[in-house]
């Protein structure tokens, strides 16, 4: 199909709109799909934790929930408060991982004289 120079811009501008109308909410729509899936999941928190402190050790324990998408536990320590609202993400980024896993139980026994200790599970 022959197309003067002077339309064939034209022809070419309007083709390539016409393309980003059709990729963009396509593209937009991979991008974000995800994001709405996976925040939907909900996943069972260990339950009943208790803390233990004797001889400069502290021994954590908790029982891990009964469901059958569970994975493993997550134990993290500060020095700072940590808030049950806090995401895994805020958590992951500032404070120290002791340990993953299904145990049901963890010892600390690296502490500092004179610093308070906190603890979260996920």
């Amino acid at each position: 199909m022959y197309i003067p120079n002077n339309l064939n811009i034209l022809y070419n501008t309007i083709k390539e709109q016409n393309m980003k109308k059709i990729f963009i909410p396509v593209l937009i729509s991979l991008l974000f799909a995800p994001i709405f899936v996976g925040a939907e999941i909900m996943f069972a928190k260990p339950s009943d934790a208790s803390i233990i402190s004797e001889n400069k050790t502290a021994t954590i324990t908790w029982n891990n929930p009964v469901d059958s998408n569970f994975a493993s536990t997550i134990l993290f320590r500060s020095n700072f408060p940590i808030e049950n609202y806090f995401s895994y993400k805020a958590v992951e980024d500032y404070c120290d991982k002791l340990y993953e896993g299904k145990n049901e139980n963890f010892t600390d026994t690296d502490f500092a004289e004179n610093l308070s200790y906190y603890y979260i599970l996920f």
